[in-house]
């Protein structure tokens, strides 16, 4: 899974590059719930993402209006970004139940704020290289 994080970062430098304002915390920040704020706090996430455990898909193990895909996604937008594009990429069967959905990329899509986030991904995307990837 990993790797696909790690490329989606070098897909988001090539974009801003392009367009420093395609990403900005006020674009991507309207994708959020209004009173998120990402923690910017790379040693204590994990305690400090509690706070919004109701929006983290892998914590409320999707009883949850499915905001962010684990608590990593809340330090900030390029983390949430890198981490909704892995289970995108790959097929994850430890987030979402096979018997119901046929992938996790499948599951994600349930999830409104979710899809929004990746239709903005794929337009910023197809924007710069011309094409849709996923």
């Amino acid at each position: 899974m990993f790797p696909y994080h790690e490329i989606w970062h070098s897909v988001e430098s090539q974009i801003r590059l392009r367009d420093p304002d395609a990403f900005s915390d006020e674009k991507w920040g309207v994708l959020n719930p209004k009173s998120f704020k990402y923690i910017r706090d790379f040693d204590h996430y994990l305690v400090d993402s509690m706070k919004y455990d109701e929006y983290i898909l892998m914590r409320s193990f999707g009883e949850t209006p499915g905001y962010f895909i684990s608590a990593y996604s809340t330090v900030n937008g390029q983390e949430d970004r890198a981490t909704l594009i892995e289970p995108v990429m790959t097929d994850d069967i430890t987030i979402y139940d096979a018997e119901k959905y046929s992938s996790s990329r499948a599951y994600v899509e349930t999830f409104p704020a979710l899809n929004a986030k990746l239709d903005y991904m794929e337009e910023q995307y197809e924007k710069w290289f011309g094409e849709k990837y996923w």
